[in-house]
């Protein structure tokens, strides 16, 4: 067998990892541009050699080439077929756009919540997820969806902490569980494989991600590796909230490239002004696709040893 994946196209084209397997134990892998000979032969002589000698001289080294050459030249058939053309028309009874937590997160699009470090965004983000999770609607109107909450930042027993308060706040009992993916010290390019298996398996249809400064696709002011984040996110999401920071100088727009903001469908900016045991928030909408623009949340987080 010879066998094919995370095929993806580059700058200097279409790479993939390429295998060749007997009887499903793996002879030879490697990644690279599937376009360079070189790396065909390179990879068909590897594999060739861990061929017992009989089937060996009986499927040559080039015969096996051979065949890898054929199966790569079907590769970019393979892109080229894996989107549709359709014909779109006007459907006024698909209703209103649909929602997931109104105002702020709309079904099937991405949603950016940013501001300064330290203003409260993932208390936020925590009981938008929750409240998505279990159908809670104490703070918003929600649709109950399956949530997957991926935790670049933090340690697991931070999130286990405000858990508890969160639950507190949302009347839920101290055992509602929220499904999180906990990779503190990866990126977001570094666990997107599981992301997108979890909602390939059916564990997920809302993906909140903390934070975007955690990408891993280079710097963030770089518009061709913003498009890049984005693109990943549409890919393995369906429905994606995102955290993102705001630039120190400036707090009214996400840090980097204006792609981020250009790739998001709904856009929130955080504020907050802290009291010794509080923090006061608002929520303001400063991009809204195909919903409109809501008036802005006003909150209050009170804290005591428990936390929230």
């Amino acid at each position: 067998q010879i066998r094919a994946g995370d095929i993806r196209r580059e700058r200097t084209g279409i790479h993939a990892i390429v295998a060749i397997l007997r009887n499903q134990t793996v002879l030879a892998y490697d990644t690279f541009n599937i376009a360079r000979n070189e790396e065909h032969l390179r990879l068909a002589k590897s594999a060739h050699s861990m061929l017992p000698s009989d089937l060996g001289v009986l499927y040559n080294k080039e015969a096996l080439k051979h065949d890898l050459d054929i199966f790569l030249l079907t590769i970019p058939r393979f892109m080229e077929r894996r989107f549709t053309l359709n014909e779109l028309h006007g459907d006024h009874q698909l209703g209103p756009t649909p929602m997931v937590l109104r105002p702020f997160i709309v079904e099937k699009s991405g949603t950016i919540l940013f501001a300064p470090p330290g203003a409260g965004k993932t208390f936020i983000a925590l009981l938008m997820a929750q409240s998505i999770h279990h159908g809670r609607a104490t703070l918003w109107d929600v649709w109950q969806r399956k949530v997957l909450y991926v935790n670049l930042e933090r340690s697991e027993e931070s999130l286990w902490r405000r858990m508890g308060g969160i639950n507190d706040a949302l009347m839920l009992p101290s055992s509602a569980a929220l499904p999180v993916l906990t990779a503190r010290g990866h990126t977001l390019k570094d666990v997107a494989p599981q992301i997108r298996r979890a909602v390939r398996d059916g564990c997920a249809d809302v993906v909140f991600v903390d934070s975007l400064s955690r990408a891993g696709l280079g710097t963030m002011v770089d518009d061709e590796n913003a498009n890049a984040g984005m693109d990943l996110l549409n890919n393995i999401a369906p429905t994606w909230v995102l955290i993102a920071h705001s630039p120190r100088a400036d707090d009214t727009h996400v840090f980097g490239s204006q792609m981020y903001d250009g790739a998001a469908d709904v856009v929130v900016r955080l504020k907050s002004a802290r009291g010794k045991s509080t923090i006061g928030l608002s929520l303001k909408m400063t991009k809204a696709n195909d919903v409109p623009f809501a008036d802005s949340e006003f909150w209050e987080l009170s804290f005591s040893d428990r936390g929230l």
